[in-house]
């Protein structure tokens, strides 16, 4: 999992070295277990194209406001 997680760091940095402007977003939900997740994506222009990178999924400890 670790070398996935890395590969996918270096081709981010890749393609983000040069874009000034960028948006990160995340999003939670529950999985079809009922479990909380989380998303993370980043979505950038290039070449006149709006492209969005998938960084990775991760569970929730709690939804709770503390």
């Amino acid at each position: 999992m670790e070398a996935i997680r890395e590969t996918i760091v270096q081709s981010l940095k890749k393609r983000l070295s040069g874009i000034t402007e960028y948006a990160v977003m995340a999003d939670e939900c529950s999985d079809i277990n009922g479990h909380e997740v989380v998303t993370v994506c980043v979505r950038f222009i290039a070449d006149a194209a709006v492209i969005e990178m998938f960084i990775g999924c991760w569970p929730v400890k709690s939804t709770a406001c503390e």
